[in-house]
């Protein structure tokens, strides 16, 4: 991680990626011929290729001489290392041997292959009779290639220039230790990989590497050449976080391409002369909050923006945009431009990204990004900025002078041309946004149910274990059973039954066991299997109870364990009816054994104890945030609200025709059903009751689903593509349960400390607490809401309305307390979007700088930043339009993320790191840009951040699943908990044991109907 000179004069990239090929070939004529003469008397070896194919003749010798097989049509790559398989482009992903990537031997696609081969092909015994046919069959060459290229081949990804580049310079660590290692720099991007469980495994070989003789040789050391393609098209990328330089990278790679390129105004000089490379546009960008509509990643966007980005389809709410500094949400509103705030000129705004994002992020690259694209489009022409070599300061200021703009970067904004003015002056300027293919209309399903004429089925919602369990402990069982109890008829003497028992039942009598119910109660016995049968050769002891003996087992061809099964017992009677000698019979028992154990066991597994099930009337699709909704209410596209309520207008109205033409009657009785209805709206994984929340639905006339803004913590979402379930729960008794139970109050009667987290937090809190700075907004608070707040300085912090919010409910109740909140959020939302609080450009400037240090004593680095840190703090100018407004964030809130974001972005907060056991100092900040090797030794720090959070993922959802299952000891609560489920049933059926069904649990999991 030496500092090295980046270059001034960048050029465009034209990337290569020749060691896919070189390494076919190698296979080709290197090590193929020498594997082949190694197992086979080879005579002789011939290659021919073409555009897309290569014929191998191999020639052998027998006892008559030689012969001679082609091997015709196998894959060859094109010059970029993509094969042609079925119709589709693709490419197989070197594989790295281990992570210390200045060493690991590297297999490409040839390599791969050869090991597969090499696998399969059996050393030929000698004067085997050799013919063609024989010969063919011992190497079936082409069939082994091509079934390698489609097994283990990726289709390229082409969505546009960016994401091939980077699919075709991918490498893979499948046993990576490590997430990074020192020679992981310069020879793969520090940036690009994903970021959930494979995060360090899936890695992208830098432009200035390549891999040569099965090694990754860096043939350029610049810091420049050290970042993938995707992360070399990133401007000032040395002002943002390793880990939204992560996405940023990431996300460009998804960006659709428009029909009519726009260049960036803000470039990096090494964007390739190429088509489809240019996928954003410019938007004339505001960091401001627009209450409710730009919480958390939520942007708004105007009605002028969203038609130049209409590509390839129109731009819809719930649509995702990201930028090159990790900056992504979805769009939560489209304005017209008249309603969108202005510059001095009359310029409409085109995007609204709230402030308080950035701190949050430190993605500091944006902003800057902004005020130079504002200068680049003022002077007309675009502007480079090389990683790593960003303008200084002091040349962006004599920059804005040259074209007219404020000193400060910042500037005046109206609400629509001649509105109100916000009161501060905000940073304005000119970002690259591209439409990413998350498109909400797509991700928008909806069906009713498969037994329901057109219904399909494909938009039923799958609900699981984890949901039933969260149902569970809000007390919804009505509504449980509603979800997870699709009946089947069964025989006429008997019960409905769920389709999951009626499953069990299925596979359970195949094993030789029923399970009946009889007087809601469930009752086991051996029995031999109904229907088709295989008899077994000899029996066989059963794989659940070792006492007794299998001599029959039910069909079941889908399975993959029954052909094995057949083939062991049709061996076994052949041998049987031939009398063949003891030793081979025995080995064939031996085998049936195996088989049987091996299908019996496959029979019944955990899984098949879950709840799980596909839900009628259900569908999902993208949320976003919905400031005009009631806490009661949930807005649902029109298309879900005809799906779900369709059936009862038509029966309302009796005329099935005026739903399918959707006439104003059949609207009007829609909306009067919807009003009185209850739905409910899932948030995977169902970690807590609140996961699952039921609404009355309101339509609206777009692809997404709408929530209240107070619960955004409750559902863990933050506008970024997030999606939800919905469904509708059927029958009268399911409906009210939903509503005493799901209801935000219902989940508050059952637990008051849920109040807690209703989200009164970001840009909503500002707004109070910058309302709290003035005895008139105080005033206003009291008048409103009836709170006396005690002073400025304690009024709206997170603690202090934590401890409102638990006062309020004990003192007036939940409706009050509510009704209460929400008034205190719409005031929040109002100060804030009128505040015009924004990002400065050059943030901290307004700070005297204390003298660093002068050594690279850690000891010495940490007291300074301490020192920086509490100058920060101590500060309480809310008003200074440099730092005031997120000292006023620091002030309200708790959350350390953002007290941690300020402090990077200014000061850097932890200056102190460790690499390869050193200690690193990082002297520079995200604001005034960190060198090459400061960012590198951040990238550390940031990878391992990420991966603590898949490890405390993965823990959180083994501990939900390790708490699944009711404490009854009844045979099927004891089954669902058990390991080998089978052998729960097995013993119950051997001593006739029967299960009362009294746990809940079991009673909707059997379809047995509960009075609870």
């Amino acid at each position: 991680m030496s500092p090295q000179p980046s270059t001034l004069n960048p050029q465009p990239l034209t990337p290569t990626s020749p060691w896919h090929r070189e390494s076919y070939d190698a296979f080709l004529n290197d090590s193929l011929p020498q594997l082949l003469a190694e197992r086979l008397p080879l005579a002789g070896y011939r290659v021919e290729t073409s555009n897309q194919t290569c014929a191998v003749t191999v020639t052998i010798r027998n006892g008559n001489g030689e012969i001679s097989v082609e091997f015709a049509d196998l894959p060859y790559p094109a010059e970029k290392g993509t094969f042609q398989i079925n119709g589709q482009e693709i490419i197989v992903v070197p594989l790295a041997l281990h992570d210390q990537l200045a060493t690991a031997e590297i297999h490409c696609v040839g390599e791969q292959i050869h090991a597969e081969i090499a696998a399969q092909l059996g050393a030929a015994p000698d004067h085997l009779p050799w013919d063609a046919a024989l010969l063919t069959a011992w190497l079936p060459l082409t069939t082994w290639v091509q079934d390698y290229l489609s097994e283990r081949g990726q289709v390229l990804d082409t969505l546009n220039w960016l994401s091939e580049q980077r699919h075709l310079r991918a490498i893979i660590i499948p046993d990576a230790q490590n997430l990074i290692t020192p020679g992981h720099f310069g020879r793969v991007c520090p940036f690009e990989t994903p970021e959930g469980p494979n995060i360090g495994k899936v890695l992208r070989i830098s432009v200035g590497a390549e891999i040569r003789d099965r090694r990754i040789i860096i043939t350029d050391d610049s810091p420049a050449a050290g970042l993938g393609v995707n992360a070399s098209m990133i401007p000032l990328l040395e002002h943002d976080d390793p880990n939204r330089l992560l996405m940023g990278a990431n996300m460009m790679g998804q960006w659709l391409v428009p029909p009519d390129p726009e260049p960036a105004l803000i470039q990096t000089g090494r964007e390739p002369n190429a088509p489809n490379f240019c996928c954003g546009r410019n938007l004339l960008t505001a960091f401001i909050s627009w209450g409710s509509d730009t919480y958390a990643d939520g942007l708004v966007l105007s009605a002028s923006a969203a038609q130049r980005l209409a590509y390839p389809h129109e731009l819809e709410v719930g649509d995702k945009l990201s930028n090159r500094h990790g900056a992504k949400g979805c769009v939560t509103r489209i304005l017209p431009d008249a309603k969108m705030p202005h510059l001095s000129d009359g310029t409409p705004v085109d995007l609204l990204y709230s402030f308080s994002g950035v701190p949050l992020r430190m993605n500091f690259g944006q902003i800057r990004e902004a005020i130079l694209g504002r200068i680049a489009q003022r002077a007309g022409e675009p502007a480079l900025c090389p990683p790593y070599d960003g303008p200084a300061v002091k040349d962006i200021k004599t920059q804005l002078a040259a074209v007219g703009l404020p000193a400060d970067g910042m500037e005046a904004l109206t609400i629509g041309a001649d509105g109100p003015a916000l009161e501060r002056t905000a940073t304005v300027g000119y970002v690259y946004w591209g439409k990413t293919a998350h498109l909400s209309r797509f991700k928008l399903m909806a069906d009713q149910d498969v037994a329901v004429p057109n219904g399909r089925g494909e938009g039923l919602q799958r609900q699981a274990e984890l949901e039933f369990q969260a149902l569970r402990g809000a007390g919804a069982f009505k509504v449980a059973a509603t979800v997870f109890n699709q009946q089947t008829s069964g025989k006429p003497s008997e019960l409905p039954t769920t389709l999951r028992f009626a499953t069990l039942q299925d596979r359970l009598a195949a094993g030789g066991i029923r399970a009946d119910i009889e007087n809601d109660a469930l009752h086991f016995q051996f029995a031999t299997p109904e229907g088709e049968t295989l008899t077994l050769a000899q029996p066989i002891s059963h794989p659940w109870l070792a006492d007794h003996e299998l001599s029959a087992l039910g069909v079941r061809p889908e399975m993959s364990e029954y052909g094995p099964l057949v083939e062991a017992n049709a061996r076994l009677e052949r041998l049987m009816e031939s009398q063949a000698p003891e030793s081979l019979t025995a080995n064939a028992v031996d085998q049936l054994e195996t088989a049987v154990h091996a299908y019996v066991s496959a029979l019944v597994t955990p899984a098949d104890l879950r709840f799980d099930s596909r839900v009628a009337y259900s569908g999902r699709a993208v949320i976003v945030p919905g400031g005009e909704l009631q806490l009661d209410q949930v807005g649902l596209p029109a298309e879900m609200a005809w799906t779900f309520f369709g059936p009862q207008v038509a029966e309302k109205l009796g005329d099935s025709a005026a739903v399918e033409a959707r006439t104003p009657a059949a609207t009007a009785a829609l909306d009067e059903i919807m009003a009185a209805a209850w739905v409910v709206i899932n948030r995977a994984p169902s970690t807590s009751p609140t996961a699952i929340l039921a609404f009355h639905p309101v339509r609206y006339e777009e692809p997404t689903i709408r929530i209240h803004p107070l619960i955004t913590r409750w559902l863990e979402a933050d506008f970024d593509g997030d999606q939800v379930a919905v469904y509708l729960p059927l029958g009268v008794e399911a409906q009210e349960e939903a509503a005493e139970k799901l209801s935000v109050v219902g989940h508050l009667q059952r637990d008051l400390a849920l109040i807690e987290s209703l989200s009164l937090e970001k840009d909503f809190i500002w707004g109070l607490g910058a309302l709290a700075l003035t005895a008139a907004g105080r005033a206003q608070i009291q008048a409103e809401t009836g709170i006396d707040l005690p002073s400025p300085a304690e009024a709206n912090t997170q603690i202090a309305l934590t401890a409102l919010k638990v006062e309020l409910l004990a003192a007036k109740g939940i409706e009050i307390a509510l009704e209460t909140l929400e008034k205190l959020r719409l005031m929040g939302e109002e100060t804030v979007k009128m505040s015009g609080a924004s990002v400065s450009p050059f943030l901290g400037s307004s700070l005297e700088r204390l003298p660093e240090p002068e050594r690279d004593d850690p000891e010495r680095w940490r007291a300074y930043v301490a020192q920086c840190l509490e100058q920060i703090f101590s500060r309480t100018d809310y008003a200074d339009n440099d730092l005031g407004v997120h000292l006023l964030s620091n002030r309200t809130r708790i959350r350390p993320p953002q007290i941690r974001g300020l402090t990077w972005l200014i000061a850097n907060r932890d200056p102190v790191i460790a690499v390869d056991g050193k200690p690193f100092i990082i002297r520079n900040s995200h604001v005034s840009g960190l060198t090459p090797d400061e960012l590198n030794a951040c990238v550390v720090g940031s990878r391992a951040g990420l991966a603590r959070v898949v490890q405390q993922w993965d823990q959180l959802m083994q501990g939900a699943v390790g708490r699944l299952g009711s404490p009854e000891i009844h045979v099927l609560a004891r089954a669902r908990r058990a390991e080998f489920p089978g052998v729960v049933f097995a013993r119950a059926a051997a001593i006739g044991e029967r299960d009362p069904l009294t746990d809940i649990d079991s009673q909707i999991f059997v379809g047995v109907q509960s009075d609870r």
